[in-house]
């Protein structure tokens, strides 16, 4: 089965066809990834604009505005770390993006040109068979005819045959009806004769 494959070209099809899913599963994990960190970047938006919203409405003098600012201070810098990540993971995903669509074409291109070599091997395939059965008719006419001149031939031999015997007689009788004509008394002993030996040649 894995040769008839290979002759074909399934076996490159079917490895294609693997890297294909094979790139779309690491393209699914990277986006799925970089969908998880923008969600905790929104987040995080949302938090320093609820937190800058309480820091203008507490008094700087307000013991929970110093509060306030240390967590908003951690939070940017968490921003910023996780808004690199977000970066990165997109510049993954553009990759992986392109990964994919070049495993795409690639198993298109070869699926492409295995459906033409089976198309070519199918039309082979067709005007063999196609030539084998006019050669094996050819050859079976040849055989009916060889028989039916054989059979002709054998049936001409035994008509000239009877032509031959059927002229044979006729001398004789010839003979006979001269001998008859020439001596009368002797056309007993010569028809008699005549007779015998015609028996003994049919």
């Amino acid at each position: 089965m894995s040769t008839y494959e290979d002759f074909v070209g399934l076996t490159v099809v079917k490895q294609a066809q693997k890297h294909v899913i094979e790139a779309e599963a690491d393209f699914l994990q990277v986006q799925e990834e970089r969908r998880t960190k923008q969600q905790n970047l929104s987040q995080i938006h949302k938090r320093l604009k609820k937190l800058n919203s309480e820091l203008e409405k507490i008094p700087r003098t307000d013991d929970r505005y110093l509060q306030l600012l240390t967590e908003e201070h951690s939070v940017i810098k968490g921003e910023q770390v996780l808004s690199n990540e977000v970066e990165e993971l997109e510049n993954k995903e553009r990759q992986q993006f392109m990964l994919l669509s070049t495993a795409l074409r690639d198993s298109h291109e070869k699926e492409s040109a295995q459906a033409e070599k089976t198309k070519y091997w199918s039309v082979a395939g067709s005007v063999l068979g196609a030539c084998i059965g006019i050669l094996g008719t050819t050859l079976n006419n040849r055989f009916r005819m060889r028989e039916l001149k054989n059979l002709v031939t054998s049936k001409e031999s035994s008509s000239l045959l009877v032509v031959d015997r059927l002229d044979s007689i006729e001398s004789c009788v010839d003979e006979i009806n001269k001998q008859l004509s020439a001596d009368p008394d002797s056309s007993n002993f010569s028809f008699n004769n005549n007779v015998d030996t015609q028996t003994e040649f049919l």
